[in-house]
């Protein structure tokens, strides 16, 4: 009598339902404090290198005033493309790309204020690929470029930030998700979280008794004008940039009928410095904008 055996291929299953389900190799967690704060959101006053960040460079509490910075840390468990690939499976990276982003959620003394469904394009297709972490700027006064985390930033100040960050003690709180938007929007689950006590110090009243202008000295054939202007307005807008309430301002500087009437410089910046003069039509234009908003 002869025996036919039958081998079943038990670790077939295994090896199938093990197989990575991820579209795009990411990095691995460099750091052991990534490690173990996979999923948390952390908040600093400067920006600290990923490869340098210790525990005690995270803030706790935090004063925000017009001259504050803060940038955050968050710490993910998988790449932001192969989070969308697990809400759209059937799309390429190319296309999961285009197609969503990051969802950022503010929340302001555990009140919903603001949520952003991210325009596709930033970060970097690669960085979406590869990264498992952010590292990035909500406020950098100074070497902010207006960059898509900054105008995030901007967007929810805009949109009851402001309104609600009155001055005193309040709680933070930020949540980071992907979403896809196809016919409908899908949104993934919770990559991150995180939250900052801050004490809000942004409507101080300025006093400008102590505020005086500038001596204005005359340029070889150009004299100083002895034109009437209001002074105390100069005076309250003086006190405003050193305030820090009007931002990366470095010089004003008016002429009238060919004098030097007001010469007024900041930052460090004085009447010998080289200044850069390719955006001052859109302040022009934005500062307009701004008033009629306001009016």
């Amino acid at each position: 009598m002869k025996y036919r055996y039958l081998f079943i291929p038990l670790f077939l299953p295994t090896l199938c339902f093990g197989q990575d389900a991820n579209i795009a190799q990411t990095e691995q967690a460099k750091t052991a404090l990534h490690q173990a704060n996979t999923g948390k959101i952390f908040f600093t006053e400067k920006h600290i290198n990923n490869e340098i960040l210790a525990p005690e460079d995270f803030l706790r509490n935090y004063k925000l005033t017009h001259k504050s910075n803060l940038f955050f840390v968050a710490f993910f468990n998988n790449s932001l493309t192969n989070y969308k690939h697990q809400l759209l499976p059937e799309f390429s990276k190319d296309t999961l790309f285009k197609l969503g982003n990051y969802q950022f959620t503010i929340f302001i003394d555990n009140k919903l204020t603001y949520q952003s469904n991210l325009i596709p394009g930033a970060p970097q297709e690669k960085n979406q690929d590869v990264d498992t972490y952010l590292n990035r700027p909500f406020i950098d006064n100074e070497n902010g470029q207006g960059t898509w985390s900054e105008s995030f930033w901007n967007r929810f100040m805009n949109n009851g930030g402001d309104k609600l960050l009155t001055d005193g003690n309040h709680l933070l709180r930020m949540e980071i998700r992907p979403y896809v938007k196809t016919d409908s929007i899908k949104i993934g689950e919770l990559m991150a979280a995180g939250e900052l006590r801050i004490q809000v110090s942004r409507h101080s009243k300025i006093d400008i008794k102590n505020v005086r202008l500038n001596k204005i000295a005359p340029y070889k054939g150009i004299g100083v004008s002895n034109a009437y202007f209001d002074e105390k307005k100069i005076r309250q807008l003086k006190a405003a940039i050193n305030e820090g309430i009007f931002k990366k301002i470095n010089s004003v500087v008016v002429l009238k009928e060919g004098k030097i009437l007001l010469e007024e410089y900041f930052n460090g910046e004085d009447r010998n410095s080289l200044h850069d003069p390719r955006s001052v039509g859109k302040s022009f234009v934005s500062t307009l904008i701004g008033i009629s908003i306001k009016e």
